[in-house]
């Protein structure tokens, strides 16, 4: 009965997964309409953000070299290479699968219209890939926690992940940290640091589930043998990918440590006190507040450690959640890689919490476009995109301090919380497995 229901719930989530990436590519596809005239849900990076903007002829600021971008113009046949070309602003693997897109669509084309829909399609099924795996795998870490199968469900079909399922490369990250995680949870640990270095080589945004996972392997289970393995793995994927960046293509490397550097506060939460977006405050106070969480994390791991599965996915949360909030660049697309953390670690109330910031997540892009069609300014604080988003920014500020609280009194004892009038009771299940 067992392996029966576990292959019904197993159907279901490939259903899903296909219904739900069916949904979000119509929604991004260039050459679909554009649904009840709403620019914010056809917009997207792979195409609209990047794509159009660095193979455009009004795209030569972009390139490193002037004759190659003429000789691009006139329809040399030539691909041209992310980071030795032009500036691209993503991470290599990410760069690696762009690059494998751009060149296939351009071999088919040199019409940029038709060459943007064929690697719109192609990256559209890197993003089926990595969902079903991450549909997969967020599946058998449920089992592993004694959760139910509902829990990936909502996984699947909540606002944010359908309207920015194939909008950028968020899913990718997320689902090589789940497949990471599950690997260390397994005790492979060479695996799992090569999983959780290829996550950091598609968006940065993990880096706080490898440092847990260092940590509880050099200070808490002190196996050298464990600790080189994940090392390891974790270097070669996710570090020598940027050392060979640097030393191939070091203008590249150079302009993607630099757009990041210079970038503005996008939906930030210190716009609250500092207005002005491109105040250099908000780089400087995003190392200050996420550096003094991590540091109170790591001192909570240190103290309060137990060897269980469910801890492992909450100190996950916790310290991808501290890296994001804190960020003075928290893209919408960026709470995909919050979604099966915040579903595996958080119950009751805090999981409503978390569904309704995922609403304002959700419903952020699409008024930013709409205001923008009204004639307002969508970056500033006081519009309505704005406050969507400072709405879901506090949402996700209280939700990680409530998961502190948690981690704090998690050795048996009885955590309330009071949230919107709420009192709350967690306890510590004893039948949940434990890990290495």
């Amino acid at each position: 009965m067992h392996n029966c229901s576990t292959t019904r719930s197993g159907a279901v989530l490939v259903v899903l997964s296909l219904l739900v990436w069916s949904i979000s590519t119509y929604l991004h596809d260039p050459a679909t309409p554009v649904v009840m005239e709403l620019w914010g849900l056809k917009y997207s990076d792979v195409v609209y953000g990047v794509f159009y903007q660095r193979f455009s002829p009004s795209a030569g600021k972009f390139w490193f070299n002037g004759e190659k971008f003429a000789a691009f113009i006139r329809g040399d046949a030539f691909c041209p290479i992310p980071y030795i070309d032009y500036h691209f602003e993503y991470p290599p693997l990410t760069g690696f699968t762009w690059a494998l897109s751009t060149c296939i669509a351009f071999a088919v084309s040199r019409d940029l219209n038709t060459a943007a829909r064929i690697h719109y399609y192609v990256q559209a099924t890197f993003s089926l890939a990595f969902l079903l795996a991450y549909a997969s795998t967020l599946n058998k870490l449920a089992l592993k926690t004694r959760q139910k199968p509902l829990r990936a469900v909502f996984a699947l079909i909540t606002p944010t992940l359908i309207l920015y399922l194939v909008y950028n490369w968020d899913i990718a990250t997320i689902s090589l940290a789940l497949l990471g995680m599950l690997a260390l949870t397994d005790q492979r640990y060479l695996e799992g640091g090569l999983l959780l270095g290829a996550s950091f080589s598609a968006k940065l945004l993990t880096a706080g589930i490898a440092y847990y996972f260092f940590v509880k392997l050099a200070f808490i289970n002190r196996k050298f043998h464990h600790l080189f393995k994940y090392t390891l793995g974790f270097s070669l994927t996710g570090l020598l990918p940027l050392l060979l960046l640097y030393v191939i293509a070091p203008q590249g490397f150079f302009k993607f440590i630099e757009h990041h550097a210079t970038w503005y506060c996008e939906n930030c939460i210190y716009m609250v006190f500092i207005q002005d977006i491109w105040s250099p405050l908000h780089r400087y106070l995003y190392p200050v507040f996420s550096g003094l969480y991590v540091a109170v994390l790591t001192k909570l791991l240190l103290a309060r450690y137990e060897p269980r599965v469910e801890l492992d996915i909450r100190y996950a949360y916790a310290y991808t959640s501290a890296l994001i909030v804190f960020n003075y660049v928290f893209s919408p697309q960026m709470l995909i890689v919050l979604l099966p953390l915040a579903v595996l670690a958080l119950k009751g109330f805090l999981l409503l919490e978390y569904a309704i910031a995922d609403l304002f997540n959700a419903a952020l892009i699409v008024e930013f476009f709409a205001e923008m069609q009204r004639g307002g300014n969508p970056w500033i604080l006081g519009s309505s995109a704005q406050l969507m988003a400072l709405t879901r920014n506090i949402l996700v500020l209280l939700l990680l301090l409530q998961i502190t609280l948690i981690l704090y009194g998690y050795k048996g004892a009885c955590t309330r919380l009071y949230s919107f009038s709420t009192l709350m009771c967690f306890t510590t299940p004893s039948s949940t497995p434990t890990t290495a």
